[in-house]
C-alpha cells in the first residue's frame, strides 16, 4: 500500500476527507461526552510516576496546582509541537499504564463506537501548566490530520483532574462546518493551514468554538476533522491524555495508509501506529 505524508496527500485528502463521516452518521454531531469512571486509576499511574521521575507528591485534587511544585525549566513550552519538558518525561509511561488505557477502551468505549476499531499504540499524556512561554504558541486551532492522521479517525480526550472553576479544561473544539470552511480556503493544503494561516485561523475559531467543560469522570469523543486546541492556561494545571481510534471495517476501505510527522513518524496501521490487535481481538 501507498503511504502518505502530510504535505504530498493532498489529491487524497481532498477524497478521504468528504468519505470519512463515520463520526457524523453515528452520532449526528462534532462530539460526545462519554463516561469515564475508571480515569482516578489512570490519575493514579500517572500520580506515582511524578513521584518516581521527580519526588512529587501529589492528590488528584491537588494537581490543579501541580506547576507550584515544578521546577521552571520544566513548564517551558517548545514552539514547534506545543509540548512543555515535564510532558515530555511521560511520552513512555510504564506498562500498567498502557493497560489500564486498554481496559478503558474495551470497558467504556467499545459499546460507545458500536464496532470494532483500531487504537493507537500509546496515548499521549499531556501537562499542560501555566506558562509565559505556552502564550505564544496558544491558541493553536489544528486537526491531527495536519500532523499525517488519516482524516476517518476518531479523538478520544481524556481529562485526568477536574477542570478550573474560572477556565474548565482549557480545551476547545471548533465545529466540522466551522473547521470544513478554513480546509476549503486552503484548498486542503496542509502546509500552508499549519504555516501561513497559524495566527489568522486560531484568533477566529478561538471566538466562535465550543470551550470543553463537563463533568470530571467524562472524557470526550471528536471527528478529528474538527480543528482544536489547547488554551494558554493561567492559573491551573490540567492532565490529560489523548487517543485516536479507526473503526476497522472504515480502515479497510482505503488503499493507502497515512504517515506522521509528529515526534514519531509512524504509519497509521495495525502494529505501527495503531495496535497490532484491534480492540475486539485483546
Amino acid at each position: 500500500m501507498e503511504k502518505l505524508l502530510a504535505n504530498n496527500n493532498i489529491k487524497f485528502l481532498k477524497k478521504d476527507y468528504f468519505q470519512s463521516n463515520y463520526f457524523q452518521n453515528k452520532f449526528d454531531s462534532n462530539s460526545k461526552i462519554i463516561e469515564m469512571k475508571q480515569a482516578n486509576d489512570l490519575t493514579n499511574i500517572f500520580l506515582k510516576q511524578l513521584n518516581n521521575l521527580f519526588k512529587i507528591s501529589c492528590s488528584i485534587n491537588e494537581i490543579s496546582n501541580l506547576h507550584n511544585k515544578l521546577d521552571e525549566n520544566l513548564k517551558v513550552y517548545d514552539q514547534k509541537f506545543g509540548i512543555n519538558e515535564i510532558s515530555n518525561h511521560f511520552y513512555d509511561m510504564p506498562e500498567t499504564f498502557k493497560n489500564k488505557y486498554i481496559e478503558l477502551l474495551k470497558l467504556q468505549v467499545r459499546n460507545v463506537i458500536g464496532q470494532d476499531f483500531y487504537f493507537q499504540n500509546n496515548s499521549t499524556l499531556r501537562v499542560q501548566a501555566p506558562h509565559i512561554s505556552s502564550k505564544s504558541y496558544y491558541p493553536y486551532y489544528h486537526s491531527d490530520i495536519q500532523l499525517g492522521h488519516p482524516p476517518y479517525e476518531i479523538n478520544l480526550w481524556i481529562p485526568l483532574n477536574p477542570p478550573s472553576s474560572s477556565e474548565g479544561y482549557g480545551f476547545s473544539i471548533s465545529s466540522l462546518e466551522d473547521s470544513i470552511e478554513i480546509f476549503k480556503k486552503y484548498d486542503f493544503d496542509i502546509l500552508k493551514i499549519s504555516e501561513n494561516g497559524r495566527k489568522s485561523i486560531s484568533n477566529h475559531l478561538n471566538s466562535i468554538s465550543k470551550l470543553q467543560n463537563f463533568d470530571y469522570g467524562k472524557a470526550v469523543l471528536f471527528d478529528t476533522r474538527c480543528l482544536h486546541s489547547s488554551q494558554a492556561l493561567k492559573n491551573h494545571t490540567r492532565v490529560s491524555i489523548d487517543v485516536r481510534i479507526t473503526p476497522v471495517n472504515l480502515f479497510h476501505k482505503f488503499n493507502h495508509h497515512y504517515q506522521g510527522t509528529g515526534r514519531k513518524t509512524v504509519i497509521y496501521k495495525p502494529g505501527d501506529g495503531y495496535n497490532i490487535k484491534s480492540i475486539d481481538n485483546l
